[in-house]
C-alpha cells in the first residue's frame, strides 16, 4: 500500500493534475486562425463537456462535507460527546478518519463506525456491562456511544492529552505507557516511538491524531457551530468518570 507520506501528498497531486488538465483543455478551445465557435470540431465539443465536468461536477462532489452518511449520526455524536465531556468536533473527526461514517465498514481487524477490534469490543462489554453489554461494533448507536466512552477512559489515563489518547486508540494504550515510562519524556515523537515499534507503525500512529485534530476536527467544528449554538443541554449530566 501507499506510505502515509504518499497518502498525504495525493490530494495535492490530484489538484495539480486537474489544474494542468483544465489549462490544456482551455488552450485547445482557443479558435485557431481567427475561426469562431462555428469552426469547433467534435473533439473540441468533447473538450467543453470535459471542462464542464472539471469545473462544475468535480468541485460539487469534492466540496461535499460532511459526507452524506455522517448526517444520520451527527446529532447522536454531538450528544454522546458532550455527555463524556469530549469536543464533538474531535469525535466526529475521529469517526471520519476511522470509517468515513460507513457503519458497515470492515477491515481485516476491525469493523463499524468506530472500527473497534474484537478485543476492544470485548473490553468495553466487560468493563461497562450495563451500558454496553447488548450491541456490537456494527450497531451505529452502540459504536458511537462506545467510542465516546472508550475515548474518555483513555483520556483519564494519559493526563487528558487528546493526542496521546488518540494514539492509544489507534495503537493500544500499552505502547503509550511504555513510551512514558523509564524516565522517557511523554511526548509524541518518532524517536521515542521507535524505541518500541517499527518505523512504519510509528509513522501511522503519530499521523493519526494529526489527521483528526488538524484536518478533520476544524472542518467539523465549523460545520457543527450552528448546531451547537441552537442545541439544548443534554438531559444526562456530563461526566468524566473512569
Amino acid at each position: 500500500g501507499m506510505t502515509p507520506e504518499a497518502q498525504n501528498l495525493l490530494p495535492d497531486l490530484i489538484c495539480v493534475n486537474l489544474r494542468n488538465l483544465r489549462i490544456s483543455i482551455l488552450s485547445s478551445l482557443r479558435p485557431q486562425d481567427g475561426a469562431g465557435m462555428t469552426s469547433l470540431r467534435p473533439a473540441r465539443w468533447a473538450g467543453i463537456t470535459c471542462l464542464f465536468v472539471l469545473f462544475v461536477v468535480v468541485p460539487a462532489f469534492a466540496d461535499s462535507f460532511p459526507p452524506r452518511a455522517a448526517k444520520k449520526y451527527l446529532k447522536q455524536t454531538v450528544r454522546e460527546a458532550r455527555y463524556r465531556n469530549l469536543p464533538p468536533e474531535n469525535v466526529a473527526g475521529q469517526i471520519h478518519q476511522e470509517s468515513g461514517w460507513d457503519s458497515a465498514a470492515k477491515s481485516p481487524y476491525a469493523e463499524g463506525l468506530s472500527q473497534f477490534t474484537p478485543d476492544t469490543v470485548s473490553f468495553v462489554k466487560t468493563v461497562w456491562p450495563r451500558e454496553f453489554g447488548e450491541g456490537d461494533a456494527l450497531s451505529p448507536g452502540w459504536a458511537v456511544r462506545a467510542m465516546c466512552r472508550y475515548d474518555r477512559w483513555l483520556l483519564d489515563r494519559v493526563n487528558q492529552s487528546y493526542v496521546e489518547a488518540l494514539r492509544a486508540y489507534n495503537g493500544g494504550l500499552g505502547w503509550i505507557q511504555k513510551e512514558c515510562s523509564g524516565g522517557l519524556v511523554c511526548a509524541p515523537s518518532l524517536e521515542t516511538c521507535r524505541r518500541f515499534r517499527s518505523a512504519a507503525s510509528c509513522a501511522e500512529n503519530l499521523d493519526y491524531p494529526r489527521r483528526i485534530l488538524e484536518v478533520w476536527a476544524p472542518r467539523y467544528k465549523e460545520f457543527l457551530n450552528p448546531f451547537n449554538a441552537g442545541a439544548g443541554q443534554d438531559a444526562r449530566a456530563p461526566r468524566g468518570d473512569s
